[in-house]
């Protein structure tokens, strides 16, 4: 599919007119989902598109529903251990144990 120039210079203008920021937070507050801290887990990218999902769920159904931020954590965890030819229960880096 071609893009013209008249359709770039259309989304051109619209980014331009975006604001830099926005706080989502009063969404979450009104569909009752809250921001959850990752505290030290480097599960970053994890709790950002768990936070997306429940956004966009939230939007279409007008209420908020809650996903599990751990069950996406160890499915990558576990996918990432098959990887590495690790199994469950095996003990990682000395404190960080597989679940089976």
């Amino acid at each position: 599919m071609a893009t013209t120039l008249a359709e770039i210079t259309r989304l051109q203008t619209r980014v331009a007119t975006l604001p830099p920021q926005i706080d989502l937070n009063p969404r979450f507050d009104e569909w009752g989902i809250s921001v959850r801290p990752q505290f030290k887990r480097p599960t970053c990218s994890v709790f950002a598109v768990i936070g997306a999902l429940e956004y966009a769920f939230a939007q279409h159904r007008g209420n908020g529903v809650h996903l599990s931020v751990e069950f996406l954590s160890g499915e990558l965890l576990a996918g990432a251990a098959e990887k590495l030819g690790l199994v469950p229960g095996q003990l990682v880096g000395g404190d960080l144990q597989l679940l089976g």
